[in-house]
């Protein structure tokens, strides 16, 4: 075993996972409240993570143990249903 390596406990493993799974919920949150933002640019970079990226979106879904393409199903359902002018924030993020 290297020097200074230590095997985690199963408490400590367990806390580990719950912390980034928050971590996880805190970036989709702070996403979400980007995109309802009048900020142009934050809106524009939240909706390229949240519909359009691949890596980094699929790296947070797994911290919160969630199927990646489930996930922004569910999302862009929620998003086309309450917020008039979606289409126009996703042509946004194309042009």
């Amino acid at each position: 075993m290297a020097q200074g390596m230590t095997i985690p406990l199963e408490g400590e493993q367990l806390h580990c996972e719950v912390n980034q799974r928050k971590l996880a919920a805190a970036v989709f949150r702070i996403a979400l409240e980007d995109l309802r933002g009048s900020h142009p640019n934050h809106r524009r970079s939240a909706l390229h993570f949240l519909l359009k990226d691949q890596s980094d979106f699929s790296f947070w879904c797994q911290r919160l143990q969630v199927d990646p393409e489930t996930f922004r199903k569910g999302l862009c359902k929620h998003l086309l249903g309450p917020y008039e002018g979606f289409s126009g924030l996703v042509s946004d993020l194309w042009h």
